[in-house]
């Protein structure tokens, strides 16, 4: 035993394990993660992390699996030293197999069957190697500086390194005379044209809410982002100056802003989401502040996410979660709890009565951003069934029907936000702020959803879609709306409510009030992206924002419903047993959401759709036009598409089409049309 126990905690024999192992899971995990999010820090101040924390995860990246490993190796050893030998070689073909996997996904599409057959044959080769070639023991032994280099790069010659290194910025408030109560409303991938009807007006019908606070508003329907992306755009907003190259959205870079002009004077009630450019002096109870363990928790499970994009077969990644649609929360699935509602009824808590010093309420939130799983009624439709649409780049549309879909689940949930608008205005209203105060509805960008084309990077194509967003401005008092078509941009935002307010910015802003008056000729917009900025005038962005808005009309009408979207809208709202059926030989699929469908609460917070399954039939293919039946009539139609080599569809049912208990559901083929439309049955399609 004595032997045994000596033999297992031979520390020289531990140290060159240990080396080994360390040097490859650098190679596999953590030089790979620190190159992606050492490119994208902003991941780690929207996971709001200090200094402090991103050091100890780097650190805890580079010799957290080595030492776990090596300590499981020292407690096998105690049993049986072959056994150690056999988990020794098993941690190196594993951690070898996920750095080759790594390399052969930037060059090749790999499925399953490769990507399985690399990690058998790498690892074997490399136990292989490392039980029986000196030189390539000595070889991971001379590499031994690895880890450590990976690590110093990160933290000190990355991106990073100026949010380990933050600057430094003294809190400086402003001497401001006003009492007037600001309410600022910052949504997120809110393009102008989806609020808008046919004449170009906010579409009162479907937006209830943003078109009553219009009418007592000035309304600037040209205005637009400066930037494509929120860490850029946001911090525009709140501090009146462009983006600059190489900062991220803290205090620390943005140090003279709305909060150091108003922190002497008002009361702050600041929920920010990615961003932080409040300070903890003036901010230190924000309304999104979570605890240690959560955000921890939350950036663990995000990190998670990230890697298994990295080594999982491409053909499996549309499986997880997307990490293009937001900065945190890939996993996050329902909102009720801890979702994108709690927020912003944590914000509608903080409007009261007007008493002691005047308040700047400020909401940042994800909404209508994706993902898209609100209903108008804010309802969570059922998720994690549905390819998003995406390509692997995770911002490129297919062509397919999930395109179509997706823009139509973006108005869905634009509808809700509206509803959430109109709590707004109705408690503010209850608190008697609602005409005293100053209120600012704005977005920091747009969103695309044309086949083919881009989600969110900014292009020639889709500049109109990303660069307009609302700005609506009510000024304390005001009774009658207005409409000014002039030229406006994000970075306006802080000098016009310094100006309402009466204040004078004691720096130096790149914006300007939109209530002050023009000045030179045509003004030429700045929208900054991820390589470049474009500088057009608003003439040549109108024509492409009208082709934008003919599309949306073409494809959802306006003030009609949403769900009437789709090949043979004719036959929504038919009963079925009126409609003709043919034979469904051979037609069989499936269908998600069987325990909701059989037993669907009586006041549901999750809805049962989309209805979404597979469809194996011989001649069916992707753009096969489609219908789903419940409770006896037909409430949504669709075509199918092709995501992973399989058929599939994807319904949108409206909830009205739902009711408490046992919901009858059936899934159908449409064939034909005019007078000799009818219905195929997929069998196992239905509850």
């Amino acid at each position: 035993m004595r032997d045994r126990l000596h033999s297992a905690l031979d520390w020289r024999r531990a140290l060159v394990d240990g080396i080994h192992i360390a040097v490859l899971s650098s190679l596999a995990i953590a030089q790979p993660l620190f190159d992606l999010l050492g490119k994208n820090a902003t991941f780690f101040s929207a996971h709001n992390l200090t200094s402090a924390q991103i050091v100890l995860f780097a650190v805890l990246l580079t010799f957290g699996p080595p030492l776990l490993g090596l300590l499981a190796e020292i407690l096998v050893g105690l049993i049986d030293l072959r056994l150690r030998l056999a988990l020794h070689l098993l941690i190196l073909g594993g951690l070898g197999a996920l750095f080759v996997v790594q390399v052969l996904k930037k060059s090749v599409d790999l499925t399953f069957f490769p990507w399985f057959l690399a990690v058998i044959v790498t690892a074997a080769l490399i136990a292989l190697a490392y039980l029986r070639l000196r030189p390539f023991r000595l070889f991971l032994t001379v590499l031994a500086p690895a880890p450590i280099v990976f690590l110093i790069v990160f933290l000190f010659f990355s991106p990073a390194e100026k949010l380990v290194r933050p600057a430094e910025a003294a809190t400086t408030t402003a001497n401001v005379a006003a009492r007037t109560p600001v309410v600022l409303v910052v949504l997120d991938e809110f393009p102008t044209t989806s609020m808008m009807n046919a004449k170009g007006q906010i579409d009162a019908a479907r937006f209830p809410h943003l078109a009553e606070l219009a009418r007592q508003s000035t309304w600037f329907p040209n205005s637009t982002s400066v930037h494509e992306g929120t860490a850029g755009s946001v911090p525009a907003i709140y501090s009146g100056t462009f983006p600059r190259r190489g900062v991220y959205p803290t205090f620390g870079f943005y140090p003279h802003n709305l909060f150091t002009l108003l922190g002497r004077r008002y009361k702050m009630h600041v929920g920010e989401t990615i961003t932080h450019l409040c300070p903890a002096k003036l901010c230190g109870g924000q309304l999104f502040a979570t605890s240690l363990h959560y955000r921890l928790s939350l950036f663990t499970q995000d990190v998670g996410v990230v890697y298994a994009h990295l080594v999982v077969p491409d053909s499996y990644e549309d499986r997880l979660p997307s990490t293009a649609l937001s900065w945190t929360g890939f996993r996050r699935r329902v909102e009720r709890r801890t979702g994108r509602l709690a927020m912003f009824n944590r914000f509608l808590d903080t409007i009261k009565p007007a008493h002691g010093k005047p308040t700047l309420n400020l909401i940042h939130i994800e909404l209508p951003h994706a993902p898209f799983v609100l209903l108008p009624s804010c309802r969570q439709s059922a998720t994690g069934l549905t390819a998003n649409g995406l390509e692997s780049d995770g911002d490129t549309w297919k062509h397919n029907w999930l395109a179509t879909q997706q823009f139509q689940r973006h108005l869905l949930q634009l509808q809700c936000t509206d509803r959430l608008i109109g709590d707004l205005i109705e408690r503010m209203r209850r608190a008697g702020t609602y005409d005293k105060s100053l209120i600012v509805l704005t977005a920091d960008e747009g969103d695309s959803f044309v086949p083919g084309g881009h989600r969110r990077a900014l292009t020639s194509a889709n500049i109109a879609d990303i660069a307009f967003v609302p700005l609506i401005v009510k000024r304390p008092g005001q009774r009658h709306g207005a409409i000014d078509d002039r030229a406006v941009q994000g970075v306006d935002v802080l000098p016009t409510i310094a100006d309402v307010l009466g204040t004078h910015l004691p720096w130096h802003v790149d914006g300007r009030s939109v209530f002050k008056p023009a000045s030179g000729g045509p003004r030429r917009l700045t929208v900054m992206y991820a390589h470049g900025e474009a500088h057009p005038l608003l003439k040549t962005l109108l024509p492409k924002r009208a082709a934008t808005l003919r599309r949306q009309i073409a494809l959802f009408g306006t003030g009609s419903s949403l769900y009437r979207v789709g090949p043979h809208q004719q036959l929504l709202d038919k009963q079925v047993s009126a409609l003709r059926t043919v034979d469904a030989a051979g037609a069989r699929g499936t269908i998600s959401n069987q325990g909701l469908l059989r037993a669907l609460p009586s006041e549901p917070f999750v809805v049962p759709t989309p209805l979404v399954g597979a469809i194996h039939a011989s001649g069916v293919d992707e753009g096969a036009p489609v219908a789903v039946g419940v409770n006896g009539r037909i409430a949504a139609v669709g075509e199918t598409f092709v995501d992973d080599g399989q058929v599939g569809y994807s319904l949108l049912a409206p909830e009205k089409s739902f009711h408490a208990g046992r919901n009858h559901v059936q899934v159908f083929l449409v064939t034909g049309s005019g007078a000799s439309i009818a219905l195929r049955p997929i069998a196992g399609a239905g509850v």
